[in-house]
């Protein structure tokens, strides 16, 4: 928080260090927790919901933070959280992937599983869980499911979706990847790159004329 570029951002915002200590400490308490269930696995309450069913998650590692993607395949272009090796109870991220290990350090009610670490998108939010902020971080993790597949050459059929975490509320919840949704995204990105094509020719067009 001392940091010159840190001070000068408070400054920007109108803060100082005392108030900025305040808001932050009101996450310490998430973050410990998030950290326990999912990562150190103190207690069997590291389930995630996904909607369609709700599957034991354990992150094993980090590929990356904040990973600008670009991806020829699709077109897309996007900036990742994290990008987290995950293992779960049902294989539901196992990916075809180079980091796809066997997970040797398991618990005694993990053992009854085997287990294989695949890696999934990561977002962190900070404000207001809302719905209208659920379904465009929806949208935004299907993305960046699409950006992983093509960067880490995995087999889309085997990408399961991506991690959602609202640090205010410490709410972890699986995000799946539709068929049907992956392809309504793509649809509209396709009608937003054959627009902005057209308006870039007229553009031409005039300053030939």
């Amino acid at each position: 928080l001392s940091t010159n570029t840190k001070k000068n951002t408070r400054f920007a915002i109108r803060d100082n260090e005392s108030s900025t200590r305040q808001h932050l400490s009101a996450f310490v308490a998430n973050m410990e927790t998030f950290y326990k269930k999912f990562v150190h696995l103190t207690s069997n309450e590291n389930i995630v919901d996904w909607g369609f069913s709700k599957k034991k998650v354990k992150i094993v590692g980090v590929e990356d933070i904040e990973e600008c993607i670009w991806s020829p395949m699709f077109g897309i272009q996007g900036q990742i959280d994290a990008t987290l090796q995950c293992t779960s109870d049902t294989n539901v991220h196992s990916s075809k992937v180079k980091v796809k290990v066997k997970v040797s350090t398991q618990t005694s009610a993990e053992k009854k599983t085997s287990l294989s670490a695949g890696l999934v998108p990561f977002e962190l939010k900070t404000g207001k869980e809302t719905e209208t902020a659920k379904l465009q971080a929806r949208a935004q993790l299907a993305m960046y499911s699409l950006l992983i597949s093509d960067r880490y050459d995995i087999d889309l059929e085997s990408v399961d979706g991506g991690l959602l975490y609202y640090l205010k509320t410490g709410n972890l919840m699986g995000i799946p990847l539709p068929h049907n949704e992956i392809r309504a995204l793509l649809i509209r990105r396709n009608f937003l790159a054959h627009y902005l094509r057209d308006q870039m020719r007229k553009h031409v067009d005039s300053d030939l004329v």
